[in-house]
This record gives structure tokens, C-alpha cells and sequence, in this order.
């Protein structure tokens, strides 16, 4: 009971946000990694969460109007900084705490593992923005390289405070103009816009047992570093003030979309399973 209560407190301070692909796409990344969970593990999410992971893939676009406890963890995690030499941000590096996705990653996957000596309500705070991060940790649009502006997604740190996350290209289409951040959301969505999520679950969880296992090797920091060169590919082939369509997607940007939302639904799965695949 004091679990729910914790969750419908959380909820009731939240506003919808912006967020690297769009709400669409994180479940459908939370739907693919829940058909990859064992059975104990998908028992044991459910002590916590009371419903399947890509119930709440969404949840951490919800900005908290007032701080609540672990508001830092969200606050904080949605993009991650590095430089160009492979270099990570350890701490924030901005002037508001912004841009400490790396590190917030591993305090989360550090509660999980270690989540049977915590309380409850830590847990599904971790496990909430876990289920959410996988998908930014993976996207383009959430990697900032700090000393190179052609690569990745080029704010400078000075001007990052206003511009959020966000390379300020824009993109038109017939009526306005959207940044690339936007494009980006928007990914699935534009290219099937009446699919379900079964159906993308069909459509992307296509690799081989031996490469889904090879998805899950590695570590945070190394995930980082190739989707921050997958992000300087990005911004190579998306130009300011073009017009883009249907055609972006399933042209320059397919590959570089498809691994990186498969790359997410199998490390998710490959983490959670980690966690929480035991008896009880």
C-alpha cells in the first residue's frame, strides 16, 4: 500500500517534458526487453512496479513541479557529456546539475543490483528511470561532445542551460520548423505511424541469440562512447534549415535508428535479468 501511495505522490507532481525518442518509442523499447525477461525476473519487477516495465517507460518525461525525493536523479540524467578523447563526465558539468546521465546510470544500476537490501520505495524509483534511461542512453539526440562542435548533439556548456539537450538545427516541414531533437522523437512514429507496439516488437527484435548476447557485453561508459559516434553521424547528415520526411527514416538515418532501439531493448533486458533473476 505505502508502494502505490509513493508512485500516485510521485505521479501527481508531474507535467509532461520533452524527451530524446519520443514516449512512443521508449515503450516500444520497454515492450521488446519484457518479452526478453525470465520468468523470475519479470516476477520480481512486478513485486515493484505491480504492472509491465513498458507501463512506465514514459514516466520519467513527467517534470516534477515541486522536488520530491530522487527529483536530482531526474533532474540530472537525461543526456550525458563526454569529449571527444573518450572522456566522461563523472559529475555534472553544467551550471545546474544538468548533463550527468553516465553517472546517474550507474547509481541505478547499482540499487538494482543491490535492491534486496533497499526499501521499497527506492527501488521503484531506480527501476522507473532505468526502464525510461535505456532508451535516452541510447539515442542520439542525448550525447553532448563537448569540444566538437560538428559532433553529436553540440551545445556549448555556457548556452546548454537554455537550450536543454538539444542541437539547435532546425528541420522544416509544411506548416513550421522543429529542432533535430524533435526529428528524432518522433523516429517510429513517422515511420509506421498506425503500428502497434506488437508490431514493432515483431519488426525490430529480429537478432540471433548470439548477437543479442554480444549487445549485452560491455560496460555504461562504452554504450556511451558508440552512440556518441552514432550522434556525430547524425548531425553529418542532418542539415540545418532542410526539409525531411518520411524518407529520412528510412533512408541515411534506418541503421543508426533500428541498432540503437535494439541495442536498448536487449542491454535493458540483459540488466534487469542481471538484477533480478533469482527465487524467492
Amino acid at each position: 500500500m505505502m508502494k502505490r501511495l509513493y508512485i500516485v505522490l510521485i505521479l501527481s507532481l508531474m507535467s509532461l517534458h520533452a524527451s530524446a525518442w519520443g514516449g512512443y518509442e521508449h515503450t516500444v523499447i520497454a515492450y521488446a526487453a519484457q518479452d526478453h525477461l525470465t520468468e523470475n525476473a519479470a516476477r520480481n519487477i512486478r513485486y515493484y512496479l505491480d504492472q509491465p516495465i513498458y507501463e512506465y517507460a514514459e514516466w520519467m518525461d513527467y517534470t516534477p513541479l515541486h522536488p520530491y525525493p530522487g527529483y536530482e536523479l531526474m533532474k540530472n540524467g537525461h543526456c550525458s557529456v563526454m569529449w571527444s578523447d573518450g572522456t566522461v563526465a563523472e559529475e555534472p558539468a553544467v551550471e545546474d546539475g544538468e548533463g550527468n546521465g553516465y553517472a546517474a546510470l550507474l547509481e541505478t544500476m547499482d540499487v538494482l543490483k543491490n535492491h534486496r537490501a533497499l526499501p521499497d520505495s527506492v527501488v521503484v524509483l531506480h527501476l522507473r528511470y532505468f526502464i525510461h534511461m535505456m532508451g535516452d542512453y541510447h539515442c542520439p539526440g542525448h550525447v553532448l561532445i563537448v569540444d566538437k562542435p560538428a559532433q553529436g548533439n553540440r551545445v556549448s556548456v555556457s548556452e546548454w542551460k537554455d537550450n536543454r539537450c538539444w542541437k539547435k538545427i532546425y528541420y522544416k516541414t509544411s506548416t513550421n520548423k522543429k529542432t533535430i531533437h524533435w526529428l528524432w522523437d518522433a523516429a517510429l512514429q513517422n515511420l509506421h505511424k498506425d503500428w502497434t507496439y506488437e508490431q514493432w516488437r515483431v519488426e525490430l527484435d529480429t537478432w540471433p541469440q548470439d548477437r543479442i548476447k554480444e549487445a549485452g557485453e560491455g560496460t555504461p561508459k562504452e554504450w556511451l562512447l558508440a552512440n556518441a559516434v552514432n550522434a556525430a553521424k547524425v548531425f553529418e547528415f542532418s542539415r540545418e534549415g532542410e526539409t525531411y520526411n518520411e524518407s529520412y527514416y528510412t533512408g541515411v538515418a534506418h541503421d543508426i535508428c533500428y541498432t540503437q532501439l535494439r541495442l536498448a531493448i536487449y542491454r535493458m533486458a540483459k540488466v534487469l535479468n542481471d538484477c533480478f533473476d533469482y527465487e524467492k
